[in-house]
This record gives structure tokens, C-alpha cells and sequence, in this order.
């Protein structure tokens, strides 16, 4: 029997791809490499060095994406984008917020986080999953979600669990998070 082969990620579809950048997330924070935050910006930190003063249009690879996800603080949407650019090497350095003026800082707005996940989720899906993790959701559902999650990364890790099991966000789902340990 032959073994099946990984869905590249132009064969999935968008479902799939919301799916495999939501289980990357939380892989990455359950590592302990994705530092995500409440109130920070959507993806801000410094260029790693081996990055510096390689052109803005430098195709980033899955080692330097994992970099950039190490040295950078991130929301909820610059998480699920940084969790895209390292698993399928789908961006230029210049297509991630950083600039000709400044090459040692990343800064990424909400056009480029919406920009660089076009292809899995929808400008106004990244809003409402942001609000929620922000906690600017006035609407009953996306608050209680939001206070059901005191954390920044078990609201974040609760938030992708959710568009695994449903291909979308769906806050009217409840979560509990529980940590537990590996042992040998």
C-alpha cells in the first residue's frame, strides 16, 4: 500500500488550509514558541539577524519563518499568519510588514495579515477571531467567549480548536483548556 502523501497547500481546500494553519498554532504555542499577547501589535519584533539586509523580496523558508515566529509578540491574527508563512513558505519578507526604511523591525498591519491569509480566511473572519481575542467583541457570544479565556494563549489555542472542529469560527462553542503533562 502506498503512503499518503501531505496536501500541498495550493490542493487544499479552504476549510483544509484554515485547518492546518489553526493545528500549527497550537503546536507552536504548546512548544513554547509563539510569544502571543492581548493588546500587542499583529506581529512586532526584531528582524532576526540572519534575515537582515537580504532584500525585502527574499522568499522567506520554513526555518525563517520559525525565526521570525520566535523573535516576534503577536495577536491572534499575527499568530495565524506567521503559522502560514512557516509551514508553506508562501511569503517575501517585504509581504510580511517590513520595509526598505526599516529592515530590522517587522510591524505588520491588518492589510498584510489579511493579505497574506487570503487564501484560507475571509478580511471580516480575521476581524471578528481578532475582536474576540482582543476582547473589543460587544456582541453576548464573542464576550463570553472572551472571558471563558483569561489567557492569551488558551483563548488563542480555544479559538483554533474551534475552526478545527467546525472549519470556521464559531464562539457559541464553549471550551475548556487543560494542560497536562508528557511524561516518558
Amino acid at each position: 500500500m502506498a503512503k499518503s502523501k501531505k496536501k500541498l497547500y495550493e490542493e487544499m481546500t479552504i476549510t483544509e488550509r484554515k485547518i492546518a494553519i489553526c493545528k500549527d498554532v497550537i503546536a507552536q504555542i504548546n512548544l513554547g514558541d509563539m510569544d502571543v499577547e492581548e493588546g500587542s501589535a499583529y506581529l512586532y519584533g526584531d528582524v532576526p539577524s540572519s534575515l537582515q539586509g537580504i532584500g525585502i523580496n527574499h522568499h522567506i523558508t520554513k526555518e525563517q519563518g520559525r525565526e521570525i515566529q520566535k523573535s516576534c509578540e503577536m495577536c491572534a491574527r499575527g499568530a495565524l499568519m506567521i503559522a502560514k508563512v512557516a509551514k508553506f513558505n508562501e511569503v517575501s519578507l517585504g509581504n510580511l510588514g517590513i520595509s526598505d526604511e526599516c529592515k530590522d523591525i517587522f510591524n505588520a498591519t491588518a492589510s498584510v495579515t489579511s493579505s497574506v491569509l487570503s487564501e484560507a480566511f475571509t478580511k471580516m473572519e480575521l476581524d471578528y477571531i481578532e475582536a474576540v481575542f482582543e476582547g473589543y467583541q460587544s456582541r453576548p457570544i464573542g464576550r463570553r467567549f472572551y472571558e471563558d479565556h483569561e489567557n492569551p494563549k488558551d483563548r488563542l489555542i480555544a479559538i483554533c480548536q474551534n475552526i478545527i472542529d467546525y472549519g470556521e469560527f464559531k464562539p457559541s462553542i464553549r471550551y475548556d483548556i487543560v494542560e497536562y503533562e508528557i511524561y516518558p
